[in-house]
């Protein structure tokens, strides 16, 4: 197999169908997979999300495969990882810095679970450390504000 179709497999998913096969996947799996495979998810999320905010909406449909692959896919593709997703959603204020730690928790995570010949599950004392640090926001107060709290 050509690696221009290996690499295929990795972008994005194509419909709320292969969505919903691949949470059902990392729900039955091992926590190993669980853990890779849902963070390939809020990466793809956030794929999307910096594909929103970058490309205006009337420029996206005439944007081509190879278009994509310069920002996102190619070898030296400037948002081809997780981190430098991460990095420019923050930067383009996309969100803030709690939202920010916790995907860089996420990807550490994944990356434990995806480098490491150890038998590892969200039981393991440093992942279930890692995970005790996510936060949360807390939104909406009674005059419906949305003031950010953090926790």
């Amino acid at each position: 197999m050509a690696k221009s179709q290996l690499r295929r497999l990795s972008r994005p998913l194509d419909s709320a169908d292969e969505l919903i096969a691949s949470l059902n996947e990392a729900a039955a799996a091992s926590p190993r997979a669980a853990a890779i495979v849902a963070s390939a998810l809020i990466e793809d999320t956030l794929r999307w999300c910096l594909c929103g905010f970058l490309i205006p909406k009337d420029a996206q449909a005439e944007l081509s495969n190879e278009d994509h692959a310069a920002v996102f896919d190619d070898e030296s593709a400037p948002l081809r990882t997780f981190h430098a997703k991460i990095i420019m959603g923050y930067g383009l204020g996309i969100y803030g810095k709690i939202t920010r730690d916790n995907l860089k928790r996420i990807k550490n995570i994944r990356n434990i679970f995806a480098h490491s010949a150890r038998i590892i599950t969200f039981d393991t004392p440093e992942i279930a450390k890692e995970c005790r640090e996510f936060r949360y926001h807390f939104f909406a107060e009674s005059d419906g504000s949305y003031p950010i709290t953090e926790r």
